[in-house]
């Protein structure tokens, strides 16, 4: 394996109008994703680095499961899969991002503190191993058999993540991070690659 077909798998979280909104409803996650998901691989391919972009995509109204998430990501031959979320709960001071990975899976664990590192200062993001997050977000990593990095971007509940979500600027941050997160991964799996070699 080289770094010429190296993949990563863009997974926008949910389908249909599965997801969390905000309270004025002005603000779906499922529509958020996915713009989010579509920008991401558009940067990646703009990059121009021995990395390819795969948007698992599965029509408008399906929230598959999350075995058919990881089949999709398996036909499509990834090493890394990103999985974009927001977050909402009843209590509105809960805010920020927080990148998600496997306990153990130290590759992982890279891309999402450099995901974090890397966040908006406007909202703020932390990396956090899986099994301090919901059994939710256990259930996601833990159906991908290669590295995986689940990333709530905000709370649509908090009126302020909400509203900087929305801005342009917040956006192309959070992408960039992201991208910085792919980058960590490209160079680490390289580095153990030749190390195999």
């Amino acid at each position: 394996m080289t770094a010429e077909n190296l993949v990563v798998a863009i997974d926008p979280g949910h389908g249909g109008r599965t997801g969390c909104r905000t309270r004025d409803e002005s603000l779906w996650e499922d529509d958020y994703v996915l713009a989010q998901a579509l920008e991401l691989r558009t940067l990646i391919q703009l990059a121009q680095w021995p990395v390819t972009p795969v948007l698992l995509r599965y029509g408008p109204d399906v929230c598959p499961s999350h075995a058919q998430r990881e089949a999709s990501a398996q036909a499509a031959g990834y090493h890394l899969l990103i999985s974009l979320h927001c977050d909402s709960v009843v209590q509105e001071y809960a805010h920020g991002g927080r990148a998600f990975f496997w306990p153990g899976n130290e590759i992982g664990e890279a891309v999402a503190h450099v995901i974090a590192d890397a966040y908006p200062d406007e909202i703020g993001a932390i990396a956090t191993p899986a099994d301090l997050g919901w059994s939710r977000v256990r259930n996601v990593l833990g159906a991908h058999e290669h590295t995986a990095v689940l990333l709530e971007q905000g709370f649509l509940s908090n009126a302020h993540d909400s509203e900087q979500l929305q801005r342009e600027s917040i956006k192309a941050g959070i992408q960039l991070a992201v991208l910085a997160g792919v980058a960590r991964f490209w160079h680490v799996f390289e580095a153990s690659r030749l190390r195999a070699a």
